[in-house]
């Protein structure tokens, strides 16, 4: 057996994580803006976003896999970071070691590397709050 050509795992797992937390009914309480991987010119608050999706090899047994990291922002405009924390928290709870579906591509883990708070911001004069998590995935490739 032997490794095909590269191929990209970053489509199918960004459909993958966007699918999960998209459809999620706490996650869309918390966020009603929704979830993004472009952020509407007049966003309703708080919502949530995805990027920073990186990819790195990680092929094993044979087998093409990656290691996809990536990011969630929770941005809002609570005066504080409790909402954006229930915001990150319900983002664990939906992508930490839960199995994603993803189209020619075996999911093994997500796991999560690290929470942070950035200072607040103004944002057309208004004070914003963001909290964002980092995660990476491992897949591999779905042999014919």
């Amino acid at each position: 057996m032997s490794v095909t050509t590269g191929k990209s795992a970053l489509s199918a797992v960004h459909a993958a994580v966007y699918s999960v937390l998209k459809h999620d009914a706490t996650l869309t309480t918390r966020a009603p803006g929704g979830v993004w991987d472009h952020v509407p010119q007049d966003p309703t608050w708080p919502y949530v976003r995805l990027g920073g999706f990186v990819e790195d090899p990680d092929d094993t047994f044979g087998r093409q896999g990656r290691r996809v990291t990536f990011v969630v922002h929770a941005w809002s405009q609570y005066a504080g970071v409790s909402e954006g924390y229930g915001i990150i928290d319900r983002v664990l709870a939906l992508l930490r070691y839960t199995p994603l579906t993803l189209a020619g591509w075996e999911h093994h883990d997500t796991r999560h590397l690290t929470t942070e708070v950035d200072e607040p911001q103004l944002v057309d004069a208004v004070q914003v709050q963001h909290v964002w998590a980092e995660f990476e995935a491992f897949v591999a490739e779905v042999l014919p």
